[in-house]
Formats: C-alpha cells, sequence, structure tokens
C-alpha cells in the first residue's frame, strides 16, 4: 500500500509538469496569414490601446486605431506605419459607432472581415465612500465600461463573423472579480463585464469566435493619474454637513489610497498588457483570461478568503494609510 501511494504521488506530479508543458507549447501556436489580419482596437489615444497599436504594427498586423479625440488619431497617424489606420469613435455616441463600422468596412478588403476587437476603452470614474457618488457619475461609469464595450461589440460582431472566425477581447480589471473599498461603482462595471464576456464566450463558440478577459491591475497611465482629480471633484461636489462628517483628514486618507498605495503596488510598464493583448488576437489557441500585475494576481486570491477575512484586510490597509501619508 505504501509503495502504491509513493508511486501515485511522482505520477501525479509528472502529469502536472507535462500538462503545463503543453499547454505552455499550445499557447506559442500563432495564426497563420497574420500580415492579411485586421484588428481593431479601441482608446488609442493614450495607454494600453496606443502600446498595443504600436506592438501589433511592429509585428506587421494591420490595426485599426480607434481614439475619442483629433488629437489622438493625428498622434497615432505620426507614430504607426501605413498599416494602422486611425479613425474618431466615441464608444458612447451611437451614431459615432455607426460611422465608424463604415470606415471599417471601407478599409477592410474586398470579401474580408475583420479578425480581431479589443475593447480597451475604460474610465475609473471618481473614487470615494458609496454615498459621495449621485446617480449622474454612476451612470457615466456604465455608459462607457459597460454600454460602450457592449455596444461595439454588437456593431462590429457582423464583420468579425464574415472572417469566419475571429477574436474579442474585452478589458475588465482585477476588479471585475474582486470589489474593493472606495471603488464600488467602477467594481460593478467590471463585474458585468465580465459576466457579458463569460456568456458570450459561450454563444461564440459556435462560430469560432474566441472571447478573451483581459484583467490589468494598477499600472501608471493617464487612467490612474486621474484618481487624485476624481477624488477631490467628489468631495467638492459634496454638501458642508457631509463634509464635516467625514472631516478632511479622511478625505486625505482616501487620497492616499488611490494615488500612493494602490499605485505603490502598480507597474510603470505597460508591455505585458500590450503582450496580452497582442497574444489573444495572435495566438491560435489563447488563454480564456490573462490576469496582468502583481497586484492583480495577489488580489486574485482574497477570492479565496472567507469575507470576513477579506474584510479584515481592506480595513487594516485603510488603518494603514492613516500612518502611512
Amino acid at each position: 500500500m505504501e509503495c502504491t501511494v509513493w508511486l501515485f504521488v511522482p505520477a501525479v506530479v509528472l502529469l502536472i509538469v507535462l500538462f503545463f508543458a503543453f499547454d505552455h507549447h499550445l499557447r506559442k501556436i500563432q495564426i497563420p496569414d497574420i500580415f492579411s489580419k485586421y484588428v481593431l482596437i479601441t482608446g488609442c489615444d493614450s495607454g494600453f490601446g496606443e502600446r498595443a497599436c504600436c506592438r501589433l504594427d511592429a509585428i506587421g498586423c494591420n490595426v485599426i486605431a480607434a481614439c475619442l479625440t483629433e488629437d489622438g488619431v493625428a498622434r497615432i497617424g505620426r507614430k504607426c506605419s501605413s498599416r494602422v489606420h486611425p479613425i474618431a469613435m466615441d464608444v458612447t455616441d451611437e451614431s459615432s459607432v455607426r460611422s465608424a463600422v463604415e470606415s471599417v468596412s471601407k478599409i477592410l478588403p474586398e470579401g474580408r472581415g475583420l479578425w480581431g476587437l479589443i475593447n480597451n476603452v475604460g474610465i475609473s470614474g471618481e473614487i470615494g465612500p458609496f454615498e459621495w457618488f449621485d446617480k449622474s457619475v454612476i451612470e457615466r461609469l456604465f455608459q462607457v465600461n459597460v454600454f460602450g464595450t457592449v455596444g461595439v461589440v454588437r456593431a462590429f460582431l457582423p464583420l468579425i463573423k464574415k472572417s469566419g472566425s475571429g477574436r474579442i477581447v474585452n478589458t475588465t480589471s482585477i476588479l471585475g472579480r474582486v470589489s474593493v473599498p472606495f471603488a464600488g461603482p467602477y467594481c460593478m462595471t467590471k463585474f458585468a463585464l465580465e459576466s457579458f464576456s463569460n456568456s458570450l464566450r459561450v454563444e461564440l463558440h459556435s462560430s469560432n469566435i474566441k472571447v478573451v478577459i483581459v484583467e490589468p491591475g494598477a499600472h501608471r497611465t493617464p487612467f490612474l493619474d486621474q484618481i487624485a482629480k476624481n477624488v477631490h471633484s467628489a468631495w467638492e461636489k459634496l454638501p458642508d454637513s457631509r463634509k464635516q462628517e467625514y472631516g478632511e483628514n479622511y478625505l486625505n486618507k482616501v487620497i492616499f489610497l488611490g494615488t500612493k498605495f494602490i499605485p505603490f503596488f502598480g507597474s510603470t510598464d505597460l508591455n505585458p498588457v500590450a503582450d496580452a493583448y497582442c497574444h489573444a488576437v495572435l495566438s491560435k489557441w489563447p488563454r480564456s483570461r490573462y490576469t496582468i500585475g502583481l497586484d492583480a494576481n495577489l488580489i486574485r486570491f482574497t477570492t479565496f478568503l472567507p469575507s470576513v477575512v477579506a474584510d479584515i484586510l481592506y480595513l487594516f490597509a485603510i488603518w494603514l494609510s492613516t500612518f502611512l501619508k
């Protein structure tokens, strides 16, 4: 009996090693004819979108870079090769999205569909306790982070199906799997996008379209730089009675958590996220989910903890901010 047990353990370890080795090899296989593929990326004005656009351009893909601003369109045009086609698109404006569909249809060669769609657009919104937010703040977050992405998928799905197969990459966040204090509305939108992506992945399986989720942690992009402004914006909208209730110390604590504590674990390197985007659209067998960043992977493990333990960790972080600011 003891001999059987001692043989069983190495056999299990060997199987696990072989599985991960096979999985690693499988993920490295690229799709054929990369240079003929067309990929649309939203939010190319800066950050992850701009970096992914440049990376795919360098690889040799044809990229349609959707930017919110004309300045973004001009900058991408100057920065990239002729393989990149910058267009303007506001994901919250249905007429803008329809115009973008028409522009993309003209860019695509005759009879060819869109291979990939990378939904990169997102905003952080205002940061702070839930009762600091009015309804319009939450609606704006959902308009961009959820309805914007859903609307773009709906609009471009026929062009992706025309390829016979393809990729849809949705950028959520590790906060789409774990909720944290002072970012409740933002977490709500990311949870919604995770749910949408998980459902869509199964629904489009028969169409040979793979739906991929990318979950970045905190990265020092313009997205993160906006946090302090957003906290002050929420604070300034509060009535004086509410400001007295919380006090300036509480405001400073929220600002510290958003601008010092979280970014401390974040990264200045945008390449891992851009690499995940590229792998998702170019690998023959992409992963269903890419969790990017040390902080994201650490936070992910709190999902395995009892809620009371996770709450204690968050409360400890808030308490610790009092002494570190």
